[in-house]
């Protein structure tokens, strides 16, 4: 009798948006505020990625010590270097409610971390802060931001929607 086999690794979509024109503005929902994001936050910012994933196609059933470790490790710089103008976060009170992290990984602006807490979800949060860092990469001259998304994750359609397409 044999073993089943391992499972298979999930599948993931690296996707690129074309910055060459200005992304269409996108209101910020009424009784939220954005603020720009410091190394302070990572422990609230740890938990807000924790509601994010957990349930969701990308929860590997990581604890939430483990989002605050990761939160911290990204805004120390591990996953690439943050640019600070273009990351954001939208607060409901003292909550963070989502994130537009990007980094720049091998010289090129990545949204490493796209969350929005699911109690805060479908309010176009995620859609303004993405907005938002297209908008000061391009202010800034990058031509291009790009993410990596695992097939069956339903933000890709917020993604597209936003003119993120499939590379290769």
């Amino acid at each position: 009798m044999s073993a089943a086999p391992p499972p298979t690794a999930a599948r993931r979509l690296r996707m690129r948006w074309d910055l060459t024109a200005p992304p269409r503005h996108c209101p910020l929902p009424d009784s939220y505020r954005v603020a720009p994001v410091t190394a302070a936050d990572a422990t609230l910012l740890g938990a807000l990625s924790y509601r994010a994933y957990r349930g969701g196609v990308d929860d590997n059933g990581e604890s939430a010590s483990w989002h605050r470790a990761e939160m911290n490790a990204a805004l120390a710089g591990e996953f690439g270097e943050v640019d600070w103008q273009a990351t954001r976060a939208a607060w409901y009170g003292p909550t963070p409610a989502s994130l537009s992290l990007v980094t720049h990984w091998k010289s090129s602006p990545l949204v490493a971390f796209a969350l929005t807490d699911p109690a805060h979800a479908s309010r176009g949060l995620a859609r303004f802060l993405l907005t938002h860092s297209a908008t000061a990469l391009r202010a800034a001259g990058a031509s291009e931001l790009t993410l990596v998304v695992t097939n069956g994750n339903p933000a890709a359609r917020l993604y597209t929607h936003l003119g993120f397409a499939p590379v290769d």
